[in-house]
């Protein structure tokens, strides 16, 4: 499977540069230890 994953911690400036224009990209974020409101309040 081509890419990699990458951990960027919270805070930390970041962009994308670059991408395939040949292949489809996905870009998955998954936040960790968040705190927020319930669902369905």
């Amino acid at each position: 499977m081509p890419g990699d994953p990458l951990f960027i911690p919270a805070g930390t400036t970041h962009r994308v540069t670059f991408t395939d224009p040949d292949r489809p990209t996905i870009w998955l974020a998954i936040h960790l230890g968040e705190t927020g409101m319930p669902i369905g309040t």
